[in-house]
């Protein structure tokens, strides 16, 4: 199968696909994180699917290198329906509305490329802007299947990185999509401990800095934000799971979202692609290599473009782009079921099985769009 990204980051959907002999032609995506080069020239992306091309637009791409693509995937920024949660009614439609731009972007790729099969994923509070009824009008020759997926029941370890998928595949082929979640027991431990003793040693695997600032925690310590070092005393003492406290000018006492230390023997939280997961024995940010075994890449996939500190130490603070590259990804394992179970489909391999379970609790605002 020869496979197309847009909005595919630096390649998550397909890293696993690439490994199994299908062929990434290329990404068309705007984010900049997608386009960091490290001092050597090297991008993450372009280095690990070599004769791949990135490009911020579809109309920068020679339409020869468009033509017979089977499969578009990709993963259009998801955070904006993060603030749907405080708004209701006609304000919830409209604020999502205005967040489309990339939504739309991707349909207008499919409409205009056409192959066998297309998905990417979103939060399912984006039906409420983008319902199933909208999906199949924008796409006329295909067949809409709307899932609400859980990663961890793919194989992932994070819990509750829960997505819609929106999948199409041409009305001509009649595919529909079967679930196939399992039961599964990963934890932070068995998908990173084997790490814990070898930082340094292998690629993307850095030790981390103590004595830059973390910019967060304000007021702690000391008027500014805390050090890496004071980060690290903080969350060793710590016995709730709360996240990393702070306070405002005016004294109130604040949580920076996200910033937690996981117990080790769970399943690992939801990476994002601004605030760091601490390690549970270290008490420092997980590291790139760590944080891309939680999203299910084989260690062999490196990642380019890491600003090192004088003594050849990282800070999570300073890597910005790096923890965008692997927060804002879909997690490798669904989509090589998807793409397994689809080119079973298309070869009529008799032999292909899953377990056609659906594990996940039901999502309310997936069922209230489907239930319309």
């Amino acid at each position: 199968m020869r496979l197309l990204g847009v909005y595919g980051g630096i390649g998550s959907p397909f890293v696993l696909a690439a490994r199994d002999g299908h062929e990434i032609v290329g990404n068309i995506e705007p984010r900049s994180f997608a386009h960091i080069y490290d001092n050597n020239g090297r991008n993450t992306f372009l280095e690990n699917f070599p004769g791949a091309f990135l490009v911020r637009k579809i109309d920068e791409v020679p339409k020869e290198l468009l033509k017979d693509i089977d499969i578009i995937a990709g993963h259009p920024k998801c955070g904006a329906y993060s603030n749907l949660i405080n708004l209701t009614g006609q304000k919830r439609i409209d604020h999502a509305a205005k967040k489309s731009k990339e939504f739309l972007e991707f349909i207008k790729a499919v409409n205009m490329i056409k192959p066998k099969l297309a998905f990417f994923d979103n939060l399912p509070k984006s039906l409420g802007a983008n319902p199933p009824s909208l999906y199949r009008s924008l796409l006329p020759d295909y067949d809409i299947s709307i899932e609400y997926v859980s990663n961890y029941y793919y194989g992932n370890s994070q819990k509750n990185r829960n997505r819609l998928f929106i999948i199409a595949t041409l009305k001509e082929l009649n595919y529909s999509f079967a679930p196939g979640e399992i039961k599964n027991t990963a934890t932070l431990r068995s998908t990173i401990s084997d790490l814990e003793n070898n930082v340094g040693t292998i690629p993307n695997h850095d030790r981390h800095s103590l004595t830059v600032d973390s910019h967060a925690g304000k007021g702690v310590f000391q008027k500014e934000t805390m050090t890496w070092e004071q980060v690290q005393h903080v969350f060793r003492l710590k016995t709730d799971r709360r996240s990393l406290h702070y306070f405002r000018e005016d004294g109130v006492k604040k949580y920076h979202f996200g910033f937690t230390k996981p117990i080790y023997d769970g399943p690992t939280p939801t990476l994002i692609g601004t605030q760091p997961v601490i390690h549970p024995v270290h008490c420092v940010p997980l590291t790139i290599r760590e944080r891309a075994r939680v999203m299910g890449f084989p260690d062999n996939f490196i990642f380019y473009g890491t600003r090192f500190e004088d003594d050849g130490t990282w800070a999570h603070s300073k890597n910005g782009g790096m923890i965008q590259q692997t927060g804002r990804c879909i997690p490798c394992e669904f989509p090589k079921f998807l793409i397994d179970q689809f080119v079973a489909f298309c070869n009529d391999d008799k032999k292909y099985t899953c377990s056609f379970q659906r594990l996940a609790k039901p999502n309310k605002y997936v069922q209230e769009a489907l239930d319309r």
